[in-house]
């Protein structure tokens, strides 16, 4: 019988890295195919916006997602099994640029708006801005609405068309 390697082995060498940005010190730690300096320019155009002030320390981790495309978590009260206790947000991108574009359709009513994402950090963006969102919607007593009264949905518009602008 074949053994299976354990590719989680080497992720004690993985260094975290500590930044502050707009409110929030930011943990990251990547995995990914992403350099470090593409998840902190995704993070400076996404935390700002949301102008958190409860949440002053989260850990961050980007891994690639080895089948579908993206998906993410966040934990409010941080998580043992990630031996953490801040707040913990991960999302999970594939490292195939082949599946983009990719248009992402929701069903009416659900609170999201339909998007085409052009390439994988757009979608790192759009987790990234939905997972933070579930951190300010928690600062706010659940409120699913931003302060114009926006879906999340355009908390992600918004972020990739201030990071089209800042280039």
């Amino acid at each position: 019988m074949k053994k299976k390697k354990n590719k989680n082995k080497n992720n004690s060498k993985i260094k975290e890295r500590k930044k502050k940005i707009s409110t929030v010190w930011i943990t990251l730690r990547n995995t990914s195919v992403f350099s470090n300096e593409q998840v902190w320019e995704a993070l400076r155009h996404v935390l700002p916006v949301l102008k958190l002030k409860n949440y002053n320390n989260v850990d961050v981790t980007v891994t690639n997602k080895s089948s579908g495309n993206y998906t993410g978590t966040c934990y409010y009260n941080g998580c043992g099994w990630h031996n953490t206790s801040n707040p913990l947000i991960i999302t999970r991108i594939t490292s195939k640029e082949k599946k983009f574009p990719r248009l992402t359709e929701y069903a009416s009513g659900k609170g999201y708006i339909n998007c085409l994402l052009l390439d994988r950090m757009e979608a790192l963006i759009l987790m990234l801005s939905h997972e933070f969102r579930h951190l300010w919607q928690k600062e706010n007593e659940g409120n699913r609405r931003g302060k114009s009264g926006e879906p999340e949905a355009y908390l992600a518009k918004e972020t990739l068309m201030r990071l089209q602008y800042a280039k």
